[in-house]
């Protein structure tokens, strides 16, 4: 087989992913701008400033962080941005203010979907994020009410 035809499937089957996660979402009554494959590969092949090195397979195999991705994909596309892999390292803070509405997002839905062990691992996320020595203060703010929210559910961090 050759590697086109292998990187076609492959785009295939990561569009697939996102269609399924789409539909999950609109469920919700949360509707995406269009997000392909392609975009989302290309998100990936960015790095992150903060050195976060979590993979697209990864992503691809976890119901909430596909959510999570699509979300932010989402509201990057609106406030006018092209998905590229250089996206993250030229606009960090507009990219991690749409990482926020995301996680918003994500933790939203899987509290009404009662998945307790993921919001408990995605709040202890937020609070690591907290410890950045670059995020601004109204950033900040949107972090700890994140926390505030989920434990005033009992989805405490310990």
């Amino acid at each position: 087989m050759s590697q086109k035809k292998i990187h076609h499937t492959k785009i295939a089957d990561i569009q697939q992913a996102i269609d399924v996660a789409i539909e999950f979402l609109e469920a919700y009554n949360y509707h995406l701008s269009p997000i392909t494959a392609e975009e989302l590969v290309a998100y990936f092949e960015g790095e992150a400033p903060s050195g976060d090195s979590i993979e697209l397979e990864m992503v691809l195999q976890s119901k909430w962080l596909l959510l999570h991705e699509l979300v932010e994909l989402c509201e990057l596309k609106r406030r006018g941005f092209t998905i590229t892999a250089e996206l993250l390292l030229s606009h960090p803070e507009d990219v991690f203010r749409c990482h926020l509405i995301a996680t918003a997002c994500e933790l939203e839905i899987a509290d009404k979907e009662g998945d307790d062990l993921w919001i408990q691992k995605r709040l202890q996320d937020v609070q690591q994020w907290l410890e950045e020595s670059t995020l601004k203060a109204d950033l900040k703010e949107k972090c700890l009410q994140l926390l505030q929210k989920y434990a005033d559910k009992n989805h405490l961090v310990e």
